[in-house]
């Protein structure tokens, strides 16, 4: 139930940032060079306990004035806000001390009502027409933004993070006849009293990812936008976007596999987690344990390291990090009056302020922005989105293929 009402604050939260994303985005740009800075070292603080640590004074900005302020919306993209007294929530607005009834209820009022999960979220078309209508927006799109999450991953076989199914035994097979966990990530939320067992089993979570092949979903993703403008926006930690894409059209923002950092975030600096990670790997061999030696320390301060991501360590929010709001920021805004077509896959409901809540906005805000959601279980579609969006709940995986087919046949048009 915690976890349950901490998920909904965090969306609340987003959602009453987003709720005037972009009305001011052409203020955005001045305030990446003119906006307050941020303290790049500290792991995982919200931007309202950041301001709290600011010391007054004149010379400081305030934050609460009738200027645009860039804010990073919690994990979501940077919005443009013309006075925070101006979100317009009710008084009531639930803080870390409400009861459950009263953010419950609060939830309810200023979010659920705003959606709609029925037959007008598909459009009321049936599969074949869906897919008619997904080649043809990305056919008639100027540009694309791409917001890929778990769910595409997922798709392609990379399945193993909930649950102890076949694709976890394949690759964790001896962790999960030792330690009986269910899924990857149930590893990694495991009291582990043995560091080098503990970065034996992180050890071979890192290789999977940094070793896996692109997945079938992103290699027809990827025919889809053959020769068409696109930006490619992930919460997946797994690299697999970066194996098909230069870094400058990727934005990660919960992290990448590929990197270190410090686990007590004494610097800004990341550094390379592959070569060590395949030097852990050869020395485990057939084991479940790296040498203690080989447990990656931090440079500076030489405490452990911790892969750079986000959801159970420090995560390193800092120079890197904000490099990856800066550049989907950046494209966004330089492409805001083309008719954009922002297409979401794979976004579940553990974090949707990082890339759906955005969409919606976005979409709303663009006058000929258009929106498509791909999952294979829900079919979430803001009311006020009817008539610019559709979501497509089937296998993604299937989508992409059927859809990626049509283009090729030269059946949408394009």
């Amino acid at each position: 139930m915690r976890n349950r009402l901490e998920r909904r604050r965090l969306t609340l939260r987003a959602a009453a940032l987003c709720i005037v994303l972009v009305l001011l985005c052409g203020c955005l740009l001045p305030a990446f060079a003119e906006g307050p800075e941020r303290t790049d070292s500290v792991p995982d603080q919200t931007w309202d306990e950041e301001i709290e640590d600011e010391p007054a004074g004149d010379e400081e900005e305030d934050i609460r004035t009738d200027e645009p302020v860039l804010l990073p919306a919690e994990g979501g993209i940077p919005v443009v806000v013309d006075g925070l007294d101006d979100i317009g929530l009710p008084d009531e607005t639930p803080t870390p001390d409400s009861g459950a009834v009263k953010a419950d209820e609060h939830f309810e009022r200023t979010y659920l009502f705003w959606l709609s999960e029925s037959d007008e979220a598909d459009g009321g078309l049936p599969y074949a027409e869906q897919i008619d209508r997904l080649a043809r927006e990305l056919a008639e799109a100027d540009c694309v933004v791409v917001g890929g999450a778990s769910g595409l991953s997922a798709a392609g076989g990379g399945d193993f993070y909930y649950a102890d199914n076949a694709s976890f035994r394949k690759y964790f097979g001896r962790f999960a006849e030792k330690y009986h966990f269910q899924g990857a990530f149930d590893g990694m939320f495991r009291q582990w009293d043995d560091r080098a067992a503990f970065w034996g089993y992180l050890a071979t979570f890192l290789h999977t990812t940094q070793t896996a092949p692109v997945r079938d979903p992103y290699l027809d993703l990827d025919a889809l936008l053959k020769g068409k403008d696109f930006f490619i926006l992930t919460t997946n930690q797994d690299t697999q976007f970066v194996k098909l894409y230069p870094e400058e059209t990727v934005a990660e923002i919960q992290g990448d596999h590929r990197f270190f950092q410090c686990a007590a975030c004494c610097t800004d600096e990341t550094w390379d987690a592959v070569k060590p990670v395949e030097e852990m790997i050869a020395a485990m061999g057939d084991g479940t344990a790296i040498p203690v030696s080989m447990i990656p320390r931090c440079p500076h301060c030489g405490g452990e390291a911790f892969p750079w991501v986000r959801g159970y360590g420090n995560f390193l929010q800092g120079r890197k990090y904000e490099e990856q709001y800066e550049k989907v920021s950046r494209y966004v805004l330089e492409h805001r009056e083309k008719k954009i077509l922002f297409l979401e896959l794979g976004v579940g409901r553990l974090t949707p302020m990082f890339i759906q809540e955005p969409f919606w906005n976005l979409t709303l805000a663009f006058p000929r922005a258009r929106y498509i959601a791909v999952n294979d279980r829900y079919g979430f579609l803001p009311k006020p989105l009817e008539d610019k969006g559709m979501a497509i709940v089937a296998d993604i995986a299937r989508v992409l293929r059927d859809a990626r087919e049509k283009l090729e046949n030269g059946e949408s048009g394009r």
